[in-house]
């Protein structure tokens, strides 16, 4: 039995360290991944550095975001500078509020129409971003302490290791190595997006740092709607990594006279099925936990579904005319609670659009 026990031992040692030395063979191997992204952020953070002195509106989330408002809109009906920085919904959340707080200035707003992923995520070392890092910025792997190099290591799925060895020991033609960078010189990225704005070229896709316009909005939204699973329907939402860093960036926020309002991302009419308990449970836990922050909230989900001809493809992404109509009913949100605080925000009329959009429902918060 004894020698049964240290067999044991030996096998399960060997093989963490046979599978820890695969893993750090691997770092930085160029598997398929958003590559991108890296231009893109470069995009947007020097956009949100030619805003930092100014008093400003900051439009923060994922690429619902991205896709599904207008900053030039907002910026229009706000009578203030306005700036979409939305990219990616698997981003984890304490980067993107990172990313925002140097550039903060008493009096700015900042808008949070969180995607759901958000909400239902427990950790910053989502799948998606411990593979983009691995892929294309290792580096920030090895600036974590110890304990966070632990608990990154211990999110990487074993195929991945795999999948980055294989790549490791692969040959790729020059053409596929180039698509495979992660990021290019500030001065390169910053050139070629001054020639887009000079000339407003059509983007060849949707995920390019070209497909930037000067207020962080989306250029080009194309693609038909299929099918989305919101982890509404699936997920609880989490007990704490979220929560946590909402509480120290709404801290941050009131100290220096911030306001922040916390919105909901737009979804398919139908596709979630809010009366259900199980959704309605997970709704009415973001609520309550969102009041304990004291965050306000800009309506409720509900508020914010939309029929499928105005999605491109994704469940989050709206095409132009779904961006529209999402700008106008946050807009129109967000006046109605200013207006509930004794003020208003507004500086030019609404549309009538909105009350037009086909299948909007009713609700206020007390339907959850």
């Amino acid at each position: 039995m004894a020698r049964f026990a240290v067999g044991f031992v030996l096998v399960t040692v060997i093989g963490w360290l046979t599978y820890g030395t695969l893993f750090f063979f691997q770092l930085g191997a160029r598997t398929p991944a958003e590559y991108w992204i890296y231009d893109a952020t470069t995009v947007k953070h020097h956009l949100l550095r030619t805003m930092t002195e100014k008093r400003k509106v900051l439009l923060v989330g994922g690429s619902s975001v991205w896709f599904g408002l207008d900053a030039a809109v907002i910026q229009r009906t706000l009578g203030t500078a306005t700036l979409n920085l939305g990219l990616h919904a698997m981003r984890p959340l304490d980067q993107i509020v990172g990313e925002v707080r140097p550039a903060l200035k008493s009096g700015d707003i900042v808008i949070m129409p969180l995607e759901f992923e958000y909400y239902v995520i427990d950790t910053p070392y989502n799948y998606w971003y411990v593979s983009e890092v691995m892929a294309g910025k290792p580096d920030v792997f090895w600036r974590l302490p110890w304990q966070e190099k632990v608990a990154f290591f211990l999110r990487v799925s074993p195929m991945r290791v795999l999948e980055g060895v294989a790549t490791r020991v692969s040959a790729f033609s020059s053409t596929e190595i180039e698509k495979r960078i992660p990021g290019h010189a500030l001065e390169q990225v910053l050139l070629a997006m001054r020639q887009v704005w000079a000339t407003y070229p059509a983007p060849e896709e949707n995920y390019s740092f070209r497909n930037i316009d000067p207020q962080g909005n989306a250029i080009l939204v194309q693609g038909t709607y299929t099918s989305y699973v919101y982890p509404l329907s699936v997920q609880s939402v989490a007990p704490g990594y979220p929560w946590r860093i909402l509480a120290e960036f709404a801290e941050y926020c009131t100290n220096r006279g911030v306001l922040l309002y916390i919105g909901w991302p737009p979804v398919v009419a139908g596709e979630v099925a809010f009366d259900s308990p199980f959704v309605r449970d997970n709704v009415q836990t973001i609520l309550r936990r969102l009041t304990e922050l004291r965050i306000p909230v800009l309506g409720v989900p509900t508020d914010f579904q939309y029929d499928r001809q105005f999605f491109a493809d994704s469940g989050y992404h709206l095409n132009h005319e779904g961006r529209a109509l999402h700008t106008e009913r946050m807009l129109r949100v967000l006046n109605q609670k200013i207006t509930n605080h004794g003020g208003s925000m507004w500086r030019t009329s609404s549309s009538q659009v909105f009350d037009k959009v086909p299948g909007r429902e009713k609700y206020s918060l007390t339907h959850f």
